[in-house]
Order: C-alpha cells, then sequence, then structure tokens
C-alpha cells in the first residue's frame, strides 16, 4: 500500500512538472529566451496547482467527505474567482511595465501588448482561466474520492474475508463435536455386545481426534484425508454385520498432495452409516474417491433405510455444514448432486471440486 502511495505522489510530481513547463513549448526559437516573460506565463499553471492542491489536501477529504457541500462549493468558486481575477491583472500589469522595457529586444512582442483590454478580450481571458482551474479541482477531487472508494473497497474485502474466516472456523469447531458425538454413540453401542471391538473403537478415535486437534483449522493434503477417512471408516466397520457389504475404490495416486478443507467428505460418510445400514435387512455402502489435477470427485451410494419418525438421533447439521463451508470456501467452483432412486431405496451423493 504504501509503495504504490509512493508511485502516486511520483506521477503527480512528474505531472505537474510538465504542466509547468509548457510555456516553454510556445516560445519561438528564433527569439532570445526572456525569464520575466515566462515567469508571467507561469502564472496560469501555477494558479491550477494552487487549486489542484487545495482540493486534494483540504476541501475534497476535509469538506466535501464531511458532508458540507454548499461550504465546498463557495469555497471553490471564492477562490477560482479570485485567481482568475489575480491573474489578469498581473499579466496587465507585466504587459505595462516588465515588456516595455522588453519592447527592443523582441519586435514580435509589440502586438501582445495592448495599452487598453477590450473587455470581451478580458472575459475570455477570465473565463480561459477559470475553466482551466476548475478542470484541475475536478480531476483533484476525483483523485481523492477515486482513492478513498478504493481504501474502502479494500477495507470492505478485508472485513468480509475475516468474517469468511470466523464463519469457516467456527463450522469447523461444529464439525468435531459433531463427528465425536455419533462416534461415541457408535462407541457405545459397541460396548453393549463386543467390548473387546469397542476398546478397540476407542483407539482408532484417539488416533482420529488426534488428526482433528492437530489438523482441524488448517488445510490438509488430501493424502491426509484420505487416511482420516479410511480410519473413521475402518472404525464403523467395527459395529457393522454381516448384512451390509461395504465397498471402497480410492485413487488419489495422480495428485496425492492437493489441499483441501479436512473433514469435508466426513459427513457424507456418518450420513451413509447412519442411514444405508439395516440390522436386519440386506444393505450396502459404496465409497469412491478420485482425484486428477483438475479435480476432486467423492461419490456415496447407499442403500437407504429412513429414520422413524420417534428417532430423533441427529439433525442434519452435518450436511448443512458441508454446504456452508463449501460454498464460503470454493464459491461457485464446485457441484454437489444428490438423488433417491424412485423406489427411494437407493441415496447416490457425489461433490466435484474443480480447481480454483
Amino acid at each position: 500500500m504504501k509503495k504504490k502511495a509512493n508511485e502516486g505522489v511520483l506521477v503527480l510530481t512528474l505531472v505537474w512538472l510538465l504542466i509547468f513547463l509548457t510555456p516553454l513549448m510556445f516560445i519561438n526559437v528564433s527569439q532570445e529566451f526572456v525569464l520575466k516573460r515566462f515567469l508571467v506565463e507561469l502564472a496560469i499553471p501555477l494558479s491550477m496547482f494552487i487549486v489542484f492542491l487545495s482540493n486534494y489536501y483540504w476541501l475534497t477529504p476535509k469538506v466535501l467527505m464531511e458532508g458540507r457541500h454548499l461550504r465546498f462549493i463557495a469555497l471553490n468558486v471564492a477562490m477560482v474567482v479570485s485567481l482568475a481575477l489575480l491573474i489578469h491583472e498581473w499579466v496587465v500589469f507585466s504587459y505595462h511595465t516588465w515588456f516595455r522595457e522588453m519592447l527592443t529586444l523582441s519586435t514580435p512582442m509589440v502586438q501582445y501588448a495592448p495599452k487598453r483590454m477590450d473587455i470581451r478580450w478580458t472575459l475570455f481571458y477570465l473565463g480561459r482561466d477559470i475553466f482551466n482551474m476548475a478542470v484541475s479541482g475536478t480531476v483533484a477531487t476525483a483523485l481523492v474520492l477515486s482513492r478513498n472508494w478504493a481504501v474502502a473497497r479494500n477495507r470492505q474485502a478485508e472485513a468480509e474475508k475475516e468474517r469468511v474466516k470466523m464463519e469457516l472456523m467456527m463450522l469447523r469447531y461444529q464439525v468435531s463435536p459433531h463427528f465425536l458425538l455419533n462416534t461415541l454413540n457408535n462407541i457405545y453401542a459397541l460396548t453393549v455386545f463386543n467390548q473387546e471391538k469397542a476398546q478397540r473403537a476407542i483407539q482408532q478415535l484417539s488416533q482420529l481426534m488426534r488428526h482433528i486437534l492437530y489438523h482441524g483449522d488448517e488445510d490438509v493434503r488430501l493424502s491426509d484425508e484420505v487416511d482420516f477417512m479410511e480410519s473413521y471408516v475402518e472404525l464403523m466397520q467395527l459395529r457393522l454385520s454381516d448384512k451390509v457389504k461395504l465397498t471402497k475404490d480410492i485413487d488419489i495416486s495422480s495428485d496425492p498432495n492437493k489441499y483441501l478443507p479436512p473433514l469435508l467428505f466426513i459427513p457424507l460418510i456418518e450420513n451413509a452409516f447412519k442411514h444405508g445400514v439395516s440390522a436386519t435387512q440386506d444393505s450396502f455402502i459404496d465409497i469412491r474417491l478420485k482425484s486428477d489435477p483438475e479435480k476432486v470427485v467423492c461419490e456415496i451410494t447407499n442403500s437407504n433405510f429412513p429414520k422413524d419418525d420417534n428417532d430423533q438421533s441427529g439433525s442434519g447439521i452435518g450436511l448443512q455444514q458441508v454446504e456452508r463451508r463449501l460454498s464460503l470456501v470454493k464459491g461457485g467452483h464446485y457441484e454437489w448432486t444428490r438423488s433417491l432412486s424412485e423406489d427411494k431405496t437407493t441415496y447416490h451423493s457425489k461433490i466435484i471440486l474443480y480447481d480454483s
């Protein structure tokens, strides 16, 4: 930001240096350079410079942007008209003092040294000078307003970025307790009929929680997320009966170091185990995860056994979190399709994460 400000000051300095040197462009090369004439012609760029600085450093930021619009206009009009009259008197004075002495040095000056200026020419020169100064003041005001607009936009962008960051953090903090709650419920069920499996499950849970502790607040490599998913699936398998067919097809060999938000696919797997497993009927869960340099695809298909109306376990918060996190992190660079077969026996979910 400071570098850009310094570049802006340098550009303005060069522009005004060129403006102050413009009178040299109208000097006849066949005539001798006369410093007094150059100083007289500097009056116009000097007045424009005064108007520019006044608007750039005072009138626009201190008056206009504080809502005092009429005061801003009045001060500008008074300044511009006063400077225009002052320039006019200065030029007339110069032509009747300095230039009278210079007539012998430059014969063509005779025609430019009027003894008495016609009122129409007076109004013409006053109008010209007022217009030039008005343009200078307008440019200064536009620069200040555009600069403040850019600053406000950057602040708004930073505030939005912080808001999104905080919301993502809150969502991640919600994911961990939600995951822990469901896992503890599964382990509790295991303790009823198989204490050995329950002990193994607790050990696996401790490993999973270690992953959440060290990687829950930052994006993780796809390979690490896959390890977590497989550990979680193995933990869930401990309570599955022979009536459940579980298949996995995971291939991330093309780009295992791709980064993505942690625990993004776990709620989908939780959902599959919650609604796709029956203790009395044949059921299945099919988990597929593929990656290539352009995208990551997670596809889960499972049998569907809707919960009973009296079953209040779970509130669907996991899938809501996934959708919100996707919209915050990936913007429009993802697809999520969910469908239920016509006979409502099979549920399908597919998430595609594109490299943005």
